[in-house]
């Protein structure tokens, strides 16, 4: 996945609609099946940027679990991580400034925000309704 990050970063962000667009399956798997051979992708072969977006997406979604995992907080009894200790672990490794380092005025609003991706992941991630079904 660095190889493909890599891509996205060098060719791909001014590329408008990035990751809304679609590509061949057939094209997806191809690739795919290169990377589970541990082989390169040349992706100026495909010219067409999205072929890497599609690639990033796919792989993240094809993880057993979510980055945010589903059992994250859930044995916090056992290992004292609750969401609130996971959320000062991996709020600054989610979210950091361009420049420089995370003030402390912003840890708060980080970690708040994570804590609430950990808690409430199954409302944020698991939701397959249209956002016109979504009640607050």
């Amino acid at each position: 996945m660095v190889q493909t990050v890599a891509y996205l970063k060098e060719k791909g962000l001014r590329t408008e609609g990035m990751f809304r667009r679609s590509v061949r399956v057939q094209i997806t798997k191809d690739v795919q099946k290169l990377y589970n051979l541990g082989k390169p992708v040349n992706f100026d072969l495909y010219q067409d940027v999205h072929v890497p977006a599609v690639i990033l997406k796919t792989f993240l979604r094809e993880l057993p679990e979510p980055l945010l995992t589903f059992r994250v907080s859930q044995e916090s009894i056992n290992n004292k991580m609750s969401a609130s200790n996971l959320a000062c672990v991996f709020g600054v490794n989610l979210v950091w400034p361009r420049h420089g380092s995370i003030s402390l005025n912003a840890l708060t609003p980080i970690n708040i925000f994570t804590e609430i991706l950990i808690e409430h992941f199954n409302t944020v991630f698991g939701s397959r309704c249209s956002p016109a079904q979504v009640t607050p």
